[in-house]
């Protein structure tokens, strides 16, 4: 341990200085919410036409509609942190806790409601649905790869 004004401070409690939002760094982290979503999309409309080629038509189409929803979802998600991080960290945020909390449950009953309907009209499509509700997972596991290729790469 340092002495620091002739005291032991522990190094996780060490002052450190704020990082600046204009640093390489901020950029490149702050776009990562971006980056999986595009990386959702397109992993999405890999698998669809691997799907339809694949399962046919049915299974194709549940595939569709879960990877639409996962990219809704996720994106509903990133929005949902977002404003719930302004709201306690500024306090004047433009939504309220009541909406925030009300667009985070909608998206749980979204996709419940979906994966119901898909269970009681095509069952078929079914695993087609679960699977293509899954395509954030791969967009999120490249962007874990990206960013620690651009961490040793770039030194960030």
């Amino acid at each position: 341990m340092k002495k620091t004004d002739e005291q032991d401070i522990p190094p996780d409690e060490i002052p450190r200085p704020a990082p600046d939002p204009d640093s390489p760094a901020e950029h490149f982290y702050g776009a990562a919410v971006t980056r999986v979503l595009r990386m959702t999309l397109l992993f999405g409309f890999l698998g669809a036409v691997l799907a339809l080629a694949a399962y046919g038509v049915r299974s194709g189409l549940g595939f569709v509609l879960g990877a639409t929803l996962a990219y809704w979802n996720f994106r509903s998600l990133a929005s949902a942190v977002d404003s719930l991080g302004e709201r306690i960290v500024v306090g004047h945020s433009r939504e309220s806790g009541g909406r925030i909390v009300a667009r985070f449950m909608s998206r749980i009953l979204l996709v419940g409601l979906a994966g119901y309907a898909i269970f009681i009209g095509s069952p078929g499509s079914l695993k087609g649905f679960l699977v293509g509700l899954c395509m954030p997972v791969p967009a999120l596991m490249w962007e874990a790869g990206y960013e620690g290729f651009a961490a040793l790469r770039r030194g960030l």
